[in-house]
């Protein structure tokens, strides 16, 4: 797992890979920053089926939509405070409560998804 400790800026994305029994990912831009970077304001963004069915029990390959006016799920955002290149995502049960700072080498990647439980 790559981690960073580098200060977040506008257009940096964070990764938060989640669920129990089943494969969920959700990317967040950053859109707006303090000049510190430790508080940052995130917006969720949509994904792109990659390769894959998304009816396979094996699942499928997703990559976030990194540009264009309509790459954002929602105009909801999130205020986050980031220690250690992470932001906590309110998962009370720890199991994948935090979203980390990608680093730009990841992006565009791709990671598997799968639905099923």
């Amino acid at each position: 797992m790559n981690t960073t400790t580098r200060t977040p800026h506008i257009g940096d994305v964070f990764y938060h890979g989640w669920g129990f029994n089943m494969s969920l990912n959700d990317f967040y831009e950053v859109v707006d920053s303090t000049p510190s970077g430790k508080t940052v304001t995130l917006r969720k963004l949509r994904t792109r089926i990659v390769s894959g069915d998304v009816n396979s029990p094996s699942g499928y390959d997703v990559t976030p939509i990194l540009d264009g006016d309509d790459r954002f799920a929602s105009s909801e955002t999130l205020r986050k405070r980031v220690t250690h290149g992470r932001v906590r995502m309110g998962d009370r049960t720890g199991y994948g409560s935090h979203a980390r700072l990608l680093a730009a080498q990841e992006l565009p990647g791709v990671w598997n998804e799968n639905h099923w439980d």
